[in-house]
């Protein structure tokens, strides 16, 4: 279930704000639970947003805020538990407990605010500042880990084995200043950014104990955009860097014509402060990981005229000192290199009322031992559109995605990442889903049956490991736009 409200009002025309709300929330597909109770509840979402802006009488002064709010809470259920006695329970149809007891379950809130100011001192030259505040908040409890043990979700823990609770906090500050502008068909931004970030975690050790440790980093980095239109913006060129002084660093270069779209960026990161320390009574480590480095070719040939749209593209990606997570959940560092290609296209065609898009890609890794992705990936759109009784806007489509069988990560729920695994393929399935669309001037209405292909051309599909995808479910919306 949906929900969504958005307001916006201006004082007058040069002060605005509003606000943005937003509630989702799932029900359990499998596991015991009363289906009318909040016990059906799989996950929970409440996304709050406030914004505001405001222009100076003699526009050379800018002022952007917005201050977010959001929770995020999952019951954990670790996915089926598989038959490996006899093969005889339908998978698909899975009616049995979750591999996690009920009392598993994460929660996340996020908290930022967000301000953006400039002034305008001179045609072509402006000074601006940007500052974030972020705070992440993510909590972890099983109140019966035993059960995850037992289903080999956990591994042996050292220490209490009667319940797990676990708090991560994350916080950031970030300042950026400098200039930006533009001068004859050139658009610039040149600027110093100082991040400050870190992370908490606490965990029990014993009924009565709990131990905690805590991650800072402090950068300094600067960048520089520059973008290049010609006057009659038949193509443009964009140039962006930014180096963290002593470390990290980013280039990329890109042309944009109307026949042409290609580009190159190299990057090298440092490890994310969750695999550099971590520890609970079942995971520990305290790692010191090289950079990690990307270097990326990428082109596109659009061809167009008034009925077929045709991009055909492709992608080159180098990866050095590649950061995964093993069999066993803990993060590894590989020290060589390897490469991804994907090669694919993009393919619109209009004929009179009907319109049909096509996305298509064959990606291949030559390291399939620690990057694996599926070979084939297609996803495909078909609408008929029409008016009834002349105010009456009706659009009828089916939509289908498909990617082949391949060797899926796994995912652990106490670190929230996806890890590598060797036991279980998840086989190459098509979902498609029908839908059909109505608009009476700002109203729209949506009608959707979701995997209206369930049985054909096999009963159901995982998305990963022992993670059922969504069953045959029929859907229906209302979007009613408010103008004064």
């Amino acid at each position: 279930n949906l929900l969504t409200f958005r307001f916006t009002q201006n004082i007058h025309p040069r002060l605005n704000f509003g606000f943005w709300l937003r509630r989702f929330n799932s029900e359990k597909q499998y596991g015991s639970y009363n289906s009318r109770g909040s016990e059906a509840n799989l996950a929970q979402n409440w996304n709050f947003l406030l914004h505001g802006s405001y222009f100076s009488k003699n526009k050379k002064y800018l002022l952007l805020a917005h201050l977010r709010n959001a929770t995020h809470e999952v019951k954990e259920q670790g996915g089926i538990i598989p038959d490996t006695l006899n093969g005889t329970v339908d998978r698909f149809n899975y009616e049995g407990s979750a591999r996690l007891h009920d009392n598993a379950h994460s929660r996340e809130s996020r908290n930022a605010i967000h301000l953006y100011q400039q002034y305008r001192l001179l045609n072509g030259f402006q000074v601006f500042h940007q500052f974030d505040f972020n705070r992440n908040k993510n909590y972890y409890r099983d109140n019966i880990p035993l059960t995850g043990i037992a289903n080999g979700i956990y591994p042996r823990p050292d220490g209490d084995t009667t319940r797990f609770d676990q708090t991560i906090g994350y916080s950031l500050i970030e300042n950026k200043a400098g200039l930006k502008g533009a001068l004859s068909g050139f658009n610039y931004r040149a600027y110093l950014k100082q991040r400050y970030h870190s992370m908490h975690a606490r965990f029990p050790v014993t009924d009565s104990t709990s131990s905690a440790f805590t991650v800072r980093k402090f950068e300094n980095i600067l960048g520089l955009w520059l973008d290049y239109y010609l006057r009659d913006s038949s193509y443009h060129l964009t140039a962006v860097g930014e180096h963290a002084l002593g470390r990290d660093f980013m280039l990329r270069g890109e042309i944009d014509m109307k026949w042409l779209r290609a580009g190159y960026k190299t990057i090298f990161v440092s490890p994310d402060l969750l695999m550099q320390r971590y520890r609970n009574n079942y995971f520990a480590w305290d790692n010191e990981f090289n950079l990690t480095g990307v270097n990326t070719l990428y082109g596109a040939l659009p061809v167009e005229n008034d009925k077929i749209t045709f991009i055909p593209e492709v992608q080159y990606h180098l990866i050095t000192n590649h950061l995964y997570w093993d069999t066993l959940a803990l993060p590894r560092q590989y020290g060589g290199s390897f490469s991804l290609l994907r090669l694919g296209s993009n393919v619109e065609f209009r004929l009179n009322r009907w319109n049909f898009r096509m996305t298509g890609y064959y990606s291949v890794s030559s390291n399939r031992d620690l990057l694996r992705v599926p070979a084939l990936f297609f996803s495909g759109q078909a609408t008929f559109d029409f008016v009834y009784a002349k105010v009456l806007y009706v659009q009828l489509g089916i939509a289908s995605t498909y990617r082949s069988t391949y060797l899926a990560d796994a995912y652990m729920p106490v670190t929230q990442q996806f890890y590598l695994q060797n036991t279980q393929y998840v086989n190459g399935y098509a979902v498609a889903d029908v839908f059909a669309n109505f608009r009476i001037r700002q109203v729209r209405l949506l009608l959707k049956l979701s995997h209206a292909n369930q049985g054909f051309p096999a009963p159901g599909y995982f998305i990963t490991p022992t993670y059922l995808g969504l069953k045959r479910a029929f859907s229906f919306g209302v979007s009613w736009p408010l103008f004064d």
